[in-house]
């Protein structure tokens, strides 16, 4: 796991009014958020292990490879998905702020060539 990426963040995302992540050395990631729906608190844990992270520019990570839940490596976020495309999650870290991105392109073969998106999250590190 690359050493920029290790610690806690938190923050607050557009649909989640507290977010928590910890990135482990060894590519453990827990995350928590809380939030409300249709006046509802919802207090979200999840965790997931990444297997393989690839460097796309210097502080530009992408998650190939993981084991367990997607909502632990994209916090704060829901309703990521559809058809007739292909999306990667990954990492921005800049001045001590993670920010979740996406890399979404029609095919996997084509998702090394994508610039990615910034899905709204900025967390500070503890």
């Amino acid at each position: 796991m690359p050493a920029e990426l290790v610690g806690t963040f938190s923050g607050e995302s557009l649909q989640a009014k507290d977010v928590s992540i910890t990135i482990s050395a060894d590519g453990a990631v827990s995350t928590t958020a809380h939030f409300i729906f249709d006046g509802v608190d919802e207090i979200k844990e999840s965790q997931a292990q990444i297997k393989t992270i690839v460097a796309v520019a210097p502080n530009i990570y992408r998650i190939d490879d993981y084991d367990g839940l997607i909502d632990a490596i994209q916090p704060g976020i829901t309703g990521l998905g559809g058809t007739g495309f292909v999306a990667y999650v990954g990492f921005k870290i800049e001045n001590d702020t993670l920010t979740p991105i996406a890399f979404v392109a029609p095919t996997a073969e084509e998702i090394p060539s994508v610039q990615p998106t910034d899905l709204g999250v900025n967390l500070t590190r503890n």
